[in-house]
């Protein structure tokens, strides 16, 4: 419908979305929403307020929109969305209906790629084992990051010797560059690890399944203790670069 079409184009007068500057939503911005559904409606209907990744609202953001949720426009719909809720106030979340959304089938997503990008099948079972049951970043994600860069990425780690620092701090440096894939090498460093430990666990349902000799090195020398513990290190480093 007309409507539809006026939202994905993002020309829809009763429909905000609002997407991060840079790596944040700021106060800035939250209050120009909230001005916003004060208005009347354009077309005589609902409005709706979008923010599809509350988590990156700084803190002073999230407190400026409390009275927004708290007394909205009895003809407003607010629709937040967040992959970390740890990072979602709790004076948010308690006055949102919180309603889960599990992850696709693998399978689903696979057919999903192939159906929509006319990749491979071996592509797309990468995409889609990757995209961990979000469709959206298997339909948005380079095939090149994906594939080439992913396993020169993963191979290097693999080789990575721990009496070598100079080698270490090499890989680290390589890292920090590009910025802008800083969020995707860490995620697949999370994957990689996750691998390793379900492979400890006793799964053979890999990720990255075209490496699945260095995973299976990898579960084998470490202790499931140390491979947690590499986990844990990868989450925090992506808790600090979502922070700046």
């Amino acid at each position: 419908c007309g409507s539809c079409r006026r939202m994905l184009a993002g020309s829809h007068p009763d429909v905000t979305v609002l997407e991060p500057e840079g790596r944040q939503i700021k106060i800035r911005q939250v209050r120009e929403l909230s001005s916003r559904l004060h208005y009347h409606s354009f077309e005589g209907g609902w409005k709706a307020g979008v923010i599809p990744d509350a988590e990156c609202m700084t803190e002073d953001a999230q407190n400026a929109f409390l009275k927004t949720l708290e007394e909205p426009t009895a003809d407003t719909v607010l629709i937040l969305t967040a992959s970390n809720l740890n990072r979602v106030l709790p004076t948010i979340l308690s006055r949102c209906q919180l309603l889960r959304l599990g992850p696709l089938p693998r399978l689903l997503i696979e057919r999903l790629v192939q159906e929509r990008r006319g990749l491979d099948p071996e592509t797309a079972r990468i995409l889609a084992a990757l995209a961990r049951g979000n469709a959206a970043r298997a339909l948005e994600t380079e095939t090149e990051v994906a594939v080439e860069w992913r396993k020169n990425m993963l191979e290097r780690l693999l080789g990575l010797s721990p009496e070598d620092r100079l080698a270490i701090l090499q890989f680290a440096e390589d890292m920090s560059k590009p910025s802008e894939l800083q969020p995707e090498l860490l995620e697949l460093l999370a994957g990689f690890y996750l691998d390793a430990l379900h492979f400890k666990l006793g799964s053979s349902e890999l990720v990255n399944q075209d490496l699945s000799e260095g995973v299976r090195r990898e579960a084998r020398g470490q202790t499931l203790a140390a491979l947690l513990e590499k986990l844990q290190a990868v989450h925090q480093a992506r808790n600090n670069l979502s922070q700046n």
